[in-house]
């Protein structure tokens, strides 16, 4: 592939969002209308607590070697996108539904079960969101019951990069734990989980930091039909093996990539 291509298309897929596609297929808010009356929209502010300097877990636990789990743009594709304008063959609806409902699933379990879980909220979403309060009402539902969630805004919509100041209250709070990894999931691979994977890597050590395929969504317009239905198959079967090669495809050297066994 000449130079010039591989660098156009790396600033293609930079961030979350590309153009929709045009292509004729029902509109995939008519697939997840469920989803939206399930997280109906409120007046309720964000009920996760803001991850600050003032931040504290639970000393009873700092002593305890612990992994960190930070989700970046949770169930991004359905609540952040322009919904209506999305046109998707059926395979990437069932894709889009499978990742979400794991995603919601693992975030809901790690609140339950009190392990320290990081969101990293769309920057500016109760403006860029037509689904904004069903969104916020999503979000309060993962955690409602949780003392150890926090969230950290990104720069924007379709930005993975958290502020400099965030990043270091972030480290300082990482370097206040005995942390044994930091696992980052979320989406899109490749897009704005890599560009927070790749900026938390220039303050946290490496080697204690990994992109996990189980919890990791993919973009709908980075594959192809074809490819959908053969990591649908795969996730239907619990392999996640076709998400590590996107990962290792999409973000390759940069990246440590590491599969975490269900509990």
């Amino acid at each position: 592939m000449p130079v010039l291509l591989s660098v156009l298309l790396f600033v293609l897929v930079t961030g979350c969002a590309t153009a929709p596609s045009h292509r004729k297929y029902r509109p995939v808010v008519s697939k997840f209308s469920d989803l939206l009356v399930r997280f109906p929209q409120t007046d309720e502010p964000l009920q996760l607590e803001h991850l600050t300097r003032a931040s504290v877990y639970p000393s009873l636990r700092k002593n305890q070697p612990i992994d960190v789990t930070i989700m970046v743009h949770p169930a991004y594709s359905i609540f952040l996108r322009d919904l209506t304008n999305e046109q998707y063959p059926e395979v990437k609806y069932s894709l889009l539904r499978k990742q979400f409902d794991h995603e919601a699933q693992f975030i809901l379990d790690q609140a339950n079960a009190g392990k320290i879980i990081i969101l990293i909220v769309p920057g500016k979403y109760l403006t860029a969101s037509a689904y904004a309060q069903n969104y916020t009402a999503y979000l309060n539902s993962m955690i409602s019951p949780s003392h150890s969630a926090y969230y950290i805004y990104s720069d924007s919509p379709n930005s993975g990069n958290i502020s400099s100041e965030e990043m270091i209250t972030l480290y300082r709070f990482l370097q206040g734990l005995n942390v044994r990894k930091v696992l980052v999931g979320g989406g899109y691979v490749g897009r704005c989980q890599r560009e927070f994977y790749t900026q938390l890597t220039t303050y946290f050590d490496t080697s204690q930091a990994f992109i996990v395929p189980e919890i990791s969504t993919i973009s709908p317009e980075d594959i192809s039909e074809k490819d959908a239905k053969r990591i649908l198959n795969s996730l239907d079967k619990q392999d996640y093996s076709q998400v590590r090669d996107f990962i290792d495809n999409r973000v390759g050297s940069k990246a440590n990539i590491l599969s975490i066994p269900p509990e």
